[in-house]
């Protein structure tokens, strides 16, 4: 679950992007290359976002990669 979730790095003990809720309700990546960058929270489950409004919000939050959401992402577990 991407609301409860805290843990710092991922299952293979690989740094994970680390994704905070921030003051406007949004996921946001709060440090490394995307550091600001608000993320869909609806990209992140399972079965993605069907908007077509804001792909530039399309990256998972354990990676960063923007083919996958973290509920798909190849490095969780």
């Amino acid at each position: 679950d991407i609301c409860r979730c805290s843990r710092t790095t991922l299952w293979n003990g690989k740094q994970a992007v680390l994704c905070n809720w921030n003051r406007n309700s949004y996921l946001e990546i709060s440090k490394g290359t995307f550091a600001g960058l608000e993320l869909c929270a609806d990209w992140q489950r399972p079965n993605g976002c069907t908007s077509k409004m804001h792909p530039e919000k399309y990256r998972c939050s354990g990676c960063a990669h923007s083919s996958h959401g973290a509920e798909n992402c190849p490095e969780g577990q």
